[in-house]
């Protein structure tokens, strides 16, 4: 299924004449495709649901203990549609936003989630 869609969206944009030209127009359509399509899927809700079990339903930063709502954060893109459990991590809003804004979060279990250190894949 997801493969099917990711054929068609390809096919799709040929047609139109929006498939990515040069490497910034790669990087922006794989980023809309990932937030628009991908985040939007079975697949994805259900490897969400997996890593917030897993967590206990709490913030997975070392010392936190916020449990409301929790942002599944991708520690790699390099296995989208086939995460491990190990790909992804469940923070709290502040925590995902320390992530995000270049800065690394020590995770509960010793394991530490980079900041965009480096250009981000998506």
């Amino acid at each position: 299924m997801a493969n099917t869609l990711l054929c068609l969206s390809a096919v799709v944009l040929l047609l139109v004449g929006l498939w990515p030209r040069n490497k910034y127009q790669q990087w922006t359509w794989k980023r809309w495709f990932y937030r628009n399509i991908y985040l939007r899927t079975p697949h994805w809700h259900k490897v969400r649901a997996e890593a917030w079990d897993r967590a206990n339903y709490t913030c997975e930063a070392f010392g936190c203990e916020f449990t409301g709502l929790l942002e599944c954060h991708h520690l790699t893109y390099k296995n989208l549609w086939h995460e491990k459990p190990s790909d992804v991590v469940m923070l709290c809003r502040k925590h995902h936003d320390i992530v995000e804004s270049g800065h690394n979060v020590v995770l509960k279990g010793g394991w530490v989630a980079y900041g965009k250190t480096a250009k981000h894949g998506l």
